[in-house]
């Protein structure tokens, strides 16, 4: 049976995963947790550094490139954001956070959209995708290794779709406005964000930097609260998958 000490320290590192940031730095502080306060304060500051940040992505992470899109099928939460993507009739998709162009290359094949451009720092993922895309979508898919902040993109793209993304960076808003910049006829931007998840297994626990990436908890509300910041409305939204529990959503200009 755990401790109630330990209860507590649980529920603080929840509330982190949740992307209450100030809450559970003040709660560790509460509680004399120093220790977790510190690794709370280096995970903020590690999304600060915007080297740190990048160098971080680029790496594999666990990551494989090319598994999906060759051993596997869209997961629900991808099913569900392509069918937001199809409503909006898009001939071009610009996808940031691309990672390894999965996503980017089941549209296609879906024949949801003609053209794609993927974003990513994933290195081993960006070269893998370009190979893949020369391979099988030659003069309809490219891919760009980089981060938001740095990419150069002409604003030709009808469609961005964001997938797993508002919640790893400090300032959401800000994304979101530079993603509005890559297009001049946007039809709408594409979102997911985890908004359940399941229990912390025990390794979690003690990764809080860099590894615990959630840092921004983003609901309905907190996502139209972006919205009215960037000039957004939110047309559609819907709650897919189970354990890990994800919002999808169609945000358009008004």
């Amino acid at each position: 049976m755990k401790s109630s000490s330990e209860l507590i320290e649980e529920g603080i590192i929840y509330t982190f995963g949740d992307g209450e940031i100030d809450k559970a730095i003040s709660l560790a502080k509460n509680y004399g947790l120093t220790d977790l306060v510190t690794k709370f304060e280096n995970a903020v500051a590690f999304k600060k550094d915007k080297d740190s940040f990048k160098r971080h992505y680029e790496g594999d992470n666990g990551r494989k490139a090319g598994d999906q899109i060759l051993y596997s099928i869209p997961d629900i939460r991808q099913f569900k954001a392509m069918e937001h993507i199809r409503a909006l009739q898009a001939e071009s998709l610009l996808d940031i956070g691309c990672a390894d162009g999965s996503f980017c290359f089941f549209c296609l094949q879906e024949n949801i959209v003609k053209q794609v451009l993927g974003v990513d720092p994933f290195i081993n993922g960006i070269a893998w995708a370009n190979q893949y895309a020369t391979e099988h979508f030659p003069d309809r898919a490219r891919f760009m290794q980089g981060i938001l902040e740095d990419a150069t993109i002409d604003p030709e793209y009808d469609v961005i779709y964001m997938g797993e993304i508002l919640e790893h960076v400090l300032d959401p808003v800000q994304s979101m406005k530079r993603a509005l910049s890559f297009s001049r006829n946007l039809k709408g931007i594409v979102i997911t964000t985890p908004v359940e998840r399941p229990p912390l297994l025990e390794h979690e626990k003690t990764l809080v930097h860099p590894v615990m990436e959630h840092i921004r908890f983003i609901d309905e509300k907190v996502l139209e609260g972006y919205c009215k910041e960037t000039g957004l409305v939110m047309a559609k939204t819907e709650r897919v998958g189970t354990g890990w529990v994800n919002l999808v959503a169609t945000l358009k200009l008004p």
